[in-house]
């Protein structure tokens, strides 16, 4: 059975916040369980791509599922998602956007890919094997650094003839706000 590790890059200020509790409810209280949760502080500030990245060094399961630490997954997202794994290297679903009027995702789509950040990095599902032969998340002198991190290293596994799949269930939620530390929106 394939494993699932939680990742979560957590900024130190949203600590005792109402998002973070909820952020870390929505972990315990899943239908499947990660066989490993990883929170990965940012004290630093060094950003949402590198916190990642130093997360991704540590994980040790099959699978890599991210969440920001202001997002929260609905109860049966993992069950959802690795109901899936081995489907593609990439696996993302619906998400409900709290805070904004507006909704991202939809079908794969290379040619979109490459020119729009149309697919939420929290949420994802991603192959840490995958994730680690094309280096992780952005890092300083990609182009876009510090802003859509996720495009950076989806437009790697692209071009590594990696896979995708868009799941038509929405499975969690994305909280848009003015302290975002990606460039999703």
């Amino acid at each position: 059975m394939p494993t699932v590790a939680v990742v979560v890059p957590h900024l130190p200020r949203r600590e005792g916040t109402p998002e973070y509790d909820e952020c870390l409810l929505s972990i315990k209280t899943q239908t499947r369980q990660p066989d490993q949760l990883l929170i990965e502080p940012d004290p630093d500030h060094t950003g949402a791509a590198a916190t990642q990245n130093r997360a991704l060094a540590r994980v040790e399961s099959d699978w890599i599922a991210l969440l920001g630490d202001d997002d929260h997954f609905l109860p049966n997202h993992l069950e959802v998602l690795m109901s899936h794994a081995g489907e593609a290297d990439v696996i993302w679903p619906d998400c409900k956007v709290l805070g904004a009027g507006w909704s991202f995702c939809g079908e794969f789509n290379a040619e979109r890919l490459s020119h729009d950040n149309y697919i939420p990095g929290g949420g994802s599902l991603i192959r840490t094997a995958a994730a680690r032969a094309v280096g992780g998340w952005c890092k300083p002198g990609d182009p876009d650094f510090h802003r859509y991190e996720d495009w950076i290293m989806w437009r790697r596994l692209l071009d590594a003839g990696y896979s995708f799949l868009h799941i038509h269930d929405v499975t969690w939620c994305y909280r848009f706000h003015d302290g975002q530390t990606g460039g999703q929106a």
